[in-house]
């Protein structure tokens, strides 16, 4: 009897403090990470973004870092650019800044910085198949040098990628191998007949500044934002936004090898939706190899050693993008100290290397049908709102990324109001460490 009265005032004791352990075992929550509106738009802080990542936050007159585990991204008040590990990206908003805090758009944040920063949060794929694009063509010359037409320089350079990629076990499909003229229709639709795991479309720039020099890498702009050349959002969805993520991923590596590689000035990652990345159902970018209008870049893009350059580069920035959607290290790229570059006159989407008095859509931009317009907040208003080099100089090469954390989804749209509140973080993902309000 006695026994029994012992175990049942255990029993009860146990009862009785069993929710005290349950609440002293309980994980600390994970940061917090702030957001506030302006104009209608969700921004998040930067410096809670920083926090999530286990990054330092730095703060200066005129930009911010996140820094640390090899990785340096620096934004630029006001601007929408910065640069990721010293190559420059172009954002789709200016970067917002309120008293001693610094703010990234959410959709920023979403499509653009933590594809490139973490593979987390992108679509895993194998890559077996990949179509090239020898910009123009036959009858269109594409921009042209005082020697070199573009035409034949995208031809020569595509050829020498095939080679290489078909030299280390992918499929490569053509969407021209001669100097003939594919309109862009026939492009995209050979694309999505084939479907193909990666479509890369390669072309050479030119302005009418012969002094404008430099590589960049365009990827397809995400819904509901601007181009790099312009500042008024569309809200049509295209197939080329089924891969936003890892478009933004493609382009980097893309783009990181390419500047690094061939030691040409680095215009960056930017933003554009022409016609053959818009209309492709994978993972597709535009890769600008140089100036052909520049005397010493067509000189260059005309060399044969220069092209297979070119070509190695990009093929090493396909090979880091697999890596990155499987998970397996590469070698950083080594970096390379650049000179910034003069300012370009950006064509819009609509505009952008149309041939010279052919006015029937056959260029490598047009325009989507139905879209709508919304003035977006602190646009860049020069003429060019994305300089060629404005990121701060000689940021060390990566090895990214930040330890693995869970994949935030694709952003909600945000409400109008201008509030700023903290998260209620349960989760180390980010989306639940942003509350959700009924404006969102």
């Amino acid at each position: 009897m006695i026994l029994r009265n012992i175990l049942f005032k255990s029993s009860a004791l146990f009862l009785l403090l069993f929710p005290f352990f349950i609440l002293t075992a309980a994980p600390a929550k994970a940061p917090q990470i702030r957001y506030t509106f302006d104009l209608g738009r969700k921004y998040l802080s930067l410096r809670d973004i920083a926090s999530f990542y286990g990054l330092k936050f730095v703060l200066g007159q005129s930009a911010c870092e996140i820094t640390g585990n090899k990785l340096r991204a620096s934004f630029v008040f006001d601007k929408r650019y910065g640069a990721v590990n010293g190559i420059t990206v172009h954002y789709l908003n200016a970067i917002y800044k309120k008293g001693q805090e610094v703010f990234i758009a959410e959709q920023d944040f979403f499509s653009v910085l933590d594809p490139i920063v973490r593979s987390n949060s992108l679509k895993n794929q194998k890559i077996r198949t990949i179509m090239l694009d020898p910009g123009h063509g036959g009858k269109d010359n594409g921009a042209q040098g005082k020697k070199f037409k573009e035409k034949d320089v995208a031809l020569d350079v595509a050829r020498k990628l095939r080679d290489i990629l078909t030299a280390s076990g992918y499929k490569v499909i053509m969407t021209r191998e001669t100097d003939v003229f594919p309109t862009l229709e026939d492009r995209t639709n050979k694309c999505n007949a084939a479907r193909p795991d990666l479509f890369i479309s390669i072309h050479c720039n030119g302005a009418g500044n012969p002094g404008i020099n430099g590589v960049e890498t365009f990827r397809m702009t995400p819904v509901g934002a601007a181009s790099t050349s312009d500042s008024q959002a569309k809200f049509t969805r295209c197939p080329g936004n089924i891969f936003d993520n890892n478009n933004s991923r493609l382009a980097f590596e893309i783009q990181q090898s390419l500047a690094r590689t061939t030691r040409q000035i680095d215009r960056g990652v930017k933003h554009a939706r022409f016609y053959v990345i818009r209309n492709v159902s994978c993972p597709a970018v535009l890769v600008e190899t140089g100036f052909i209008t520049n005397p010493v870049e067509e000189m260059l893009l005309g060399n044969p050693v220069r092209q297979l350059t070119i070509a190695k580069s990009i093929a090493e920035g396909i090979k880091r993008y697999q890596a990155a959607i499987s998970g397996s290290p590469i070698a950083a790229v080594p970096e390379q100290t650049q000179q910034p570059a003069p300012a370009a006159q950006t064509a819009s989407d609509s505009t952008k290397k149309a041939p010279a008095g052919n006015n029937n859509g056959n260029n490598k931009t047009g325009n989507g049908q139905g879209t709508q317009s919304a003035q977006l907040p602190q646009p860049d208003t020069k003429k060019d709102p994305s300089p060629a080099s404005p990121a701060p100089p000689s940021i060390p090469a990566p090895t990214p990324v930040p330890p693995s954390l869970p994949m935030p989804q694709d952003p909600k749209k945000s409400g109008s109001t201008a509030s700023s509140q903290p998260a209620q973080a349960a989760k180390a993902d980010v989306r639940d460490m942003i509350p959700q309000t009924k404006d969102d």
